[in-house]
């Protein structure tokens, strides 16, 4: 009985932290960016870079989908404190800004970056140089 109870627990964790089999072809960027809103709420980041990246993956030629994606994933990023990574993906979306595409683009997200951009530098600010450099990449 103890070992029905260890491998059902078992299963159970797994479970929750098992990426999906397959995503239905139908599915909308914005059901995926609801995914991946959710698995953030339950800071299961892999899960919800997963969705964003299939976003990407299936709606590559779509500016507005592409920049919901990307700002997504350098928001996981940023609330994994992975601020070396999220600041260079920030900046990335920012450019984008300047570029010709960037009529397609949701002003939300220049926003938005910038913001994230500004809490960035305070948080490096008020940290040590010496963890700076042990902060993730």
């Amino acid at each position: 009985m103890r070992t029905l109870l260890v491998c059902l627990t078992a299963l159970f964790i797994t479970a929750c932290f098992s990426f999906p089999a397959a995503i239905n072809n139908n599915t909308t960027a914005e059901e995926l960016v609801q995914y991946a809103q959710t698995a953030m709420d339950r800071d299961q980041h892999k899960l919800a870079i997963y969705y964003y990246e299939e976003i990407l993956k299936r709606f590559s030629n779509n500016d507005e989908k592409v920049c919901d994606a990307e700002y997504g994933i350098a928001s996981v990023h940023y609330k994994q404190r992975r601020y070396k990574l999220a600041k260079e993906e920030f900046e990335e979306i920012l450019q984008k800004y300047n570029g010709p595409s960037s009529k397609n683009l949701p002003k939300k997200y220049q926003i938005l970056s910038k913001i994230r951009l500004e809490r960035i530098a305070e948080k490096q600010k008020s940290v040590p140089k010496f963890l700076q450099r042990l902060e993730k990449t």
